[in-house]
C-alpha cells in the first residue's frame, strides 16, 4: 500500500507518486510503468470497498492511498517468487517533493 501526500486535483496534477516501476534483480517485474490513477483504482476495486461510496458523500478517506496488487485474479497466479532474489527495488517518479509512505502488506487467506 502507498500513501501520497499530494494527489491530483481538479485543476492541478502534481502528485507525490506519479509513476512506479518495480525492479527485481534490476529487471522490470509486474509493475513496469504504473501511474497513480491505476494504482488508486486497484485499491478502490479491492473487496470491501464499494466503488463510488466515498466519493458520493464527499468524504474520500482513502484518496491519498493506492495499492500495488500482486494477486489481481485472486488465484495466486501472479504471486512473485522471491527465492534466490538479491534485490527488490521500487523506483518512484514524482512531480511533487512531498512525503511518500510505503506500507508493506501480506494478504493471507483463511
Amino acid at each position: 500500500m502507498l500513501r501520497a501526500t499530494t494527489i491530483p486535483a481538479t485543476t492541478l496534477w502534481p502528485c507525490s507518486i506519479e509513476d512506479i516501476k518495480l525492479l527485481a534483480d534490476n529487471r522490470e517485474h509486474y509493475f513496469s510503468s504504473s501511474n497513480w490513477e491505476c494504482l488508486r483504482g486497484s485499491l478502490i476495486l479491492r473487496p470491501g470497498h464499494e466503488p463510488g461510496h466515498y466519493l458520493a458523500d464527499g468524504d474520500d478517506q482513502i484518496a491519498n492511498y493506492a495499492y500495488m496488487d500482486f494477486n489481481p485474479s485472486r488465484d495466486d497466479k501472479f504471486l512473485m517468487p522471491t527465492a534466490g532474489m538479491s534485490a527488490l527495488t521500487l523506483r518512484i517518479e514524482a512531480t511533487s517533493t512531498d512525503e511518500i509512505r510505503l506500507f508493506p502488506m501480506e494478504m493471507v487467506t483463511a
